[in-house]
Formats: C-alpha cells, sequence, structure tokens
C-alpha cells in the first residue's frame, strides 16, 4: 500500500450539506461538523475492505461491506463494489478546504 492509499484509510462521515448532484460529500471523522442527527459513514481498511454504516428504516443502523481498488495518485479514483448490491462508485481524494472524499455513482 502507498502513501497515497494510506491517506483514504480510516472513518469518513456523510455531510449532505455539501453534497452535489449525483456527488455524496464525505469528511474525515475527525473534522469540525455541525451537530446532524444520524450522519452515514464510510470506513477504509488496509485490506482493501470497505464498510458503509447508515439508518436504515425505522431508523436501526445498517451497514453494508464491499472492497474497493485503485489508487488516489496523481488525479485517480478508487471504485467502490458493495456486496449485495449492483451499483459500483468511484471516490475521489481531493482536498478543499480541507480533506474531502467524494463518492460519484456510477453504474
Amino acid at each position: 500500500m502507498n502513501e497515497e492509499q494510506e491517506k483514504v484509510l480510516g472513518r469518513w462521515v456523510h455531510v449532505p450539506e455539501e453534497d452535489k448532484e449525483g456527488i455524496q460529500v464525505f469528511r474525515p471523522s475527525d473534522y469540525p461538523l455541525p451537530p446532524s442527527r444520524g450522519r452515514a459513514q464510510l470506513a477504509f481498511y488496509p485490506d482493501h475492505t470497505v464498510k458503509a454504516a447508515g439508518i436504515g428504516s425505522n431508523d436501526i443502523g445498517r451497514v453494508t461491506q464491499g472492497h474497493w481498488t485503485g489508487t488516489t495518485e496523481q488525479g485517480g479514483t478508487l471504485e467502490v463494489t458493495f456486496e449485495n448490491l449492483d451499483a459500483r462508485s468511484r471516490v475521489e481524494l481531493q482536498d478543499e478546504s480541507g480533506p474531502v472524499l467524494k463518492l460519484i455513482k456510477s453504474r
């Protein structure tokens, strides 16, 4: 694993107030955010697994596991595939007003 890939490791929190059309924005879990009820989270691990945690129906938490591949080097993107879901997503790691991870759904 290279230094660029290590930047994505850890927990990221969904910041829906920064979302744009088709793009979900995530910040590191220690990023100062205003209070919000039930922010979704992504967690990236060195073994290339990823877990998405969110609130399901009836306010019951749910976790979906998947895998990530790729690199964030030189503007590259990661591809994330979640088990039991047909959709794939691209992840871009950027540094605009602090670290930001953008989840872009692709099919």
